[in-house]
């Protein structure tokens, strides 16, 4: 039996502490074999070669092997680049058979760890925070635990799907905030652990580090206490800024009294994208994209001298890697309305608000009853729709109480009302977004799914039932295609396409045909066998006409679609559910009789005109087309004299193209049509537009 085991890191270097033992006498008594100390909480697991059991695997961040029954151990010689290593497993019939579970997925070995397979087709991603572009089709990025940063398409045009090829990686570490500049999608912003933030071109590559420093911030003088009686945070990992771009620039440092959250809140402000916002326990403000900042704020947090300092922290072994830190700002908001309004929410419980700018900050979590006293606060929501509201939610897992907390004000924190209604009690709450176009339209991330409002908060519902049961750290509304955008801590990202329905959903029970979105022909591209299945495929977004219908009760219906000119149609039987039904539209109309019978007499045509040219004439009376019903049954007799006449097309295209019962429609205006069974009936116009890279190219 082998264990790993952790004591006191103090004692003498001659004395069994921390690390592997093992026993001969089913754990009576225990012989030390290694001193290893890396982060027990985090890493300590044990794997024996089941075949072999002088193989000895030490799972962790320093990974150890023996092979001689733990009387000496090596680092491995191989690597996963997985990040940190947590698991193992060797099959019991070929101790060659691996598996490793790692920061960055599934590990598979055949030969013994020489090499290593990624299962790269599993979505696993676990996202801290996420942004979008203004591309179309948008991109979303976002920073992983462990995996860097990257920039993904929403649509990648590709009839396999989103393949693993069409993401990019844009900065390393464990990747957190990512914002994309909304007037230029080149300039991305992406923060790393524990406060350090660049700008870069993603087209160049060409970075700039703007961390605020003493020769960054403008009034640093006015805030700095040369006296803080505080040594700097000493890290067991240096989280330092060497993970981005793999180089760490020697400049001058904030000193101990700026303390950054290992997830430091950014944002590109809603009124001005040059100008940008970034939290320590100060708030930073920069209106040249952060060359230039300055400190809008005193520290916002509660600022416990006996806690603020991580350096000793860990019990036992001391561990401080930057995700210790505490007591700082988590959360940033500003509203379009107004310029002057920001709010700010810390990791201790505070929320702050300034009406003109940072010039004055109140905290008005006090203001809120019954809430724990240092409970974090996980997202604040300015409005976008009034002034003096806005949203606050509260998590407060780490205490053991995963209780839903969400409140709204009017009156920017004088009062406080509890909107946390009818959601699932024991589910953590981590963000709020209120839709930008619908004041009344609340989405909520929880530990285990999203849920929406469509009355501000009075009552909440669960959204998307194809979304797994997973943590949603952050949500994106898109705003100018109306999409949610969910960061998963454990299923990478989701998006449900065009949130309209919900937007004008209301409580009256009437059947409804909602608003159609102006819906894009998107080239569809097929780029070769690039991929195999080792590798992930998500979806792209649904190819047609998204066509929303809300239905009170389960009922029967027809969807008929044509041109303005009613000569060509569509037509679908629907069976409706009670609530939001969603049907596509595939851009395709049929061809009506007269086309068809046009298409009959082109052939019966060429077929009197090739009796006129042909030498074998013969044949020919094979050929009648009057006895055809069907395209299909014209273009399977039309394949037959292609193949024994097209050499008499003497360079005319007497042959034509072929035709189907089905064809794609050009870009236009649409009518649409929905009969319910008791002779309801609705009717709305569809907008297609043509992929916008036409009009690039």
């Amino acid at each position: 039996m082998v264990m790993a085991y952790e004591a006191d890191e103090n004692l003498p270097e001659d004395e069994p502490g921390t690390g592997v033992y093992i026993s001969y006498d089913q754990g009576e008594s225990w012989n030390h074999l290694l001193k290893h100390a890396v982060r027990p909480f985090y890493h300590g697991q044990i794997e024996i070669d089941p075949i072999d059991p002088n193989n000895i695997y030490v799972v962790s961040r320093g990974f150890m092997i023996s092979n001689d029954g733990g009387k000496t151990f090596s680092s491995r010689k191989w690597r996963t680049d997985g990040g940190d290593d947590h698991d193992m497993w060797i099959a019991p019939y070929d101790n060659k058979i691996m598996y490793l579970a790692t920061d960055q997925g599934s590990r598979l070995s055949i030969d013994g760890g020489n090499t290593w397979l990624s299962h790269n087709n599993m979505a696993i991603g676990q996202y801290y925070a996420i942004g979008v572009d203004m591309r179309d089709p948008y991109y979303v990025g976002g920073g992983l635990q462990d995996n860097g940063l990257w920039m993904t398409p929403s649509n990648s045009r590709e009839y396999r799907g989103i393949l693993n090829m069409h993401s990019t990686w844009i900065a390393e570490g464990d990747g957190f905030h990512t914002q994309i500049d909304p007037n230029n999608w080149k300039t991305v912003y992406t923060v790393n652990h524990v406060g350090f933030v660049a700008r870069q071109n993603i087209e160049t590559r060409e970075y700039t580090f703007i961390t605020p420093t003493p020769e960054t911030i403008k009034n640093f003088n006015e805030f700095v206490d040369y006296d803080y009686d505080e040594t700097r945070n000493k890290y067991t990992i240096d989280p330092g800024e060497h993970w981005f771009f793999r180089e760490r620039p020697d400049r001058t440092l904030l000193p101990p009294q700026f303390r950054f959250n290992w997830s430091s809140p950014f944002i590109i402000s809603s009124h001005n994208s040059k100008k940008v916002l970034f939290g320590s326990n100060y708030l930073f403000q920069s209106y040249d994209r952060g060359d230039t900042w300055n400190i809008i704020s005193p520290d916002l947090t509660t600022n416990d001298k006996k806690l603020r300092n991580t350096s000793n922290g860990g019990g036992l072994t001391n561990s401080n890697t930057g995700g210790e830190n505490h007591f700082t700002i988590v959360t940033i908001s500003d509203t379009p309305i107004d310029t002057t309004i920001i709010w700010a929410g810390t990791d201790d419980g505070n929320v702050q608000v300034t009406k003109n700018n940072g010039e004055n900050w109140k905290n008005v979590k006090l203001n809120i009853k019954k809430i724990p006293k240092k409970i974090w606060v996980s997202r604040v929501e300015a409005s976008k729709h009034a002034k003096g509201r806005a949203y606050v939610t509260f998590d407060n897992h780490r205490f053991d109480d995963n209780s839903p907390y969400v409140y709204v004000t009017e009156n920017y924190g004088e009062t406080w009302k509890n909107i946390t209604s009818n959601l699932p009690k024991d589910y953590s709450v981590y963000v709020i977004k209120e839709d930008p176009i619908n004041p009344n339209l609340l989405f909520v991330g929880t530990e285990e799914s999203v849920y929406f409002s469509y009355d501000r908060g009075l009552s909440w519902g669960k959204l998307g039932s194809q979304l797994p049961t997973v943590a949603i750290h952050d949500l994106v509304i898109h705003p100018r295609d109306g999409d949610l955008i969910a960061g998963t801590h454990g299923r990478s990202i989701w998006i449900l396409d065009d949130i309209s329905p919900l937007r004008n959903l209301t409580a009256d029970n009437k059947n409804k045909l909602f608003d159609i979105r102006k819906s894009t022909q998107w080239i569809r591209i097929n780029s070769g066998r690039k991929q195999p299945y080792f590798e992930f495929r998500g979806k792209n977004p649904p190819y047609g006409a998204i066509i929303n219908f809300f239905s009170n009760s389960n009922k029967k219906g027809e969807i008929s679609i044509s041109n303005l000119d009613e000569t060509n149609f569509y037509s679908k039987e629907i069976n409706m559910i009670k609530g939001i039904n969603r049907f596509i539209w595939p851009f395709a109309l049929e061809r009506n009789e007269n086309e068809f019978n046009n298409y009959k007499l082109k052939f019966i045509d060429l077929v009197k005109l090739l009796q006129n040219i042909a030498t074998d004439k013969k044949n020919l009376e094979k050929f009648d087309f009057n006895n055809k019903n069907s395209f299909r049954e014209i273009n399977l007799l039309r394949k037959n004299l292609l193949d024994k006449y097209g050499m008499y097309a003497g360079g005319e295209k007497i042959f034509g193209d072929k035709i189907y019962k089905n064809f794609n429609i050009s870009p236009g205006k649409y009518k649409i049509t929905i009969t319910l069974e008791n002779q309801e009936v609705f009717s709305d116009i569809i907008t297609v537009r043509d992929d916008p890279i036409k009009l690039i190219n």
